[in-house]
């Protein structure tokens, strides 16, 4: 698996009127990321999977697929009995990805 470098943006940026809604998402990002890396220390699994869920949530709601589907990858694994490994690496992605986001 390679993790994503390129930008990953809404798939509803050319809607202008979805402009402000995306931006606001993008903006939610960070504190999002900083929430799934202060669970993933203490490998918190039922808030991993509180967070994951609503971020999967969100982003599909504001067209960003990728983000969406590597947070629902991550809500199966924490609610599983995976290995903290495979819970990490799920987190890794997901942070990827939201870093990645664009805004319009």
């Amino acid at each position: 698996k390679s993790i994503r470098e390129e930008p990953i943006r809404s798939s509803m940026h050319e809607d202008e009127s979805m402009h402000q809604f995306i931006d606001a998402f993008i903006g939610t990002l960070p504190d999002a990321v900083r929430s799934l890396n202060d669970a993933i220390s203490s490998l918190n699994r039922e808030l991993l999977v509180e967070l994951s869920v609503g971020l999967k949530e969100r982003a599909g709601v504001h067209g960003f697929d990728p983000i969406s589907e590597a947070a629902a990858a991550l809500a199966r694994l924490a609610s599983h009995d995976n290995t903290p490994e495979e819970v990490k690496g799920a987190v890794n992605v997901l942070v990827n990805r939201c870093t990645l986001a664009r805004g319009s």
